[in-house]
């Protein structure tokens, strides 16, 4: 998440992250879409989740929920 911010494709306004859940709150910039962005954020982490488990295969589910806020 701090990656993305980071490197301006994304400006992050509020997150909370539960064992099974992640709500953030951010806005887009124009670099990337919500699609890419959400791919870059789940495979960089499910990455890295990996390495620190050592182990491999599926962190998240295929889809995600968006809402826009206005």
């Amino acid at each position: 998440m701090k990656a993305l911010h980071d490197e301006g494709i994304l400006r992050s306004l509020a997150w909370v992250i539960m064992p099974d859940l992640v709500h953030w709150l951010f806005g887009l910039n124009d670099v990337f879409t919500l699609a890419q962005t959400t791919q870059r954020f789940k495979a960089r982490s499910a990455h890295g989740v990996n390495c620190y488990l050592k182990r491999s295969g599926t962190v998240w589910q295929k889809a995600y929920y968006d809402y826009a806020l206005r």
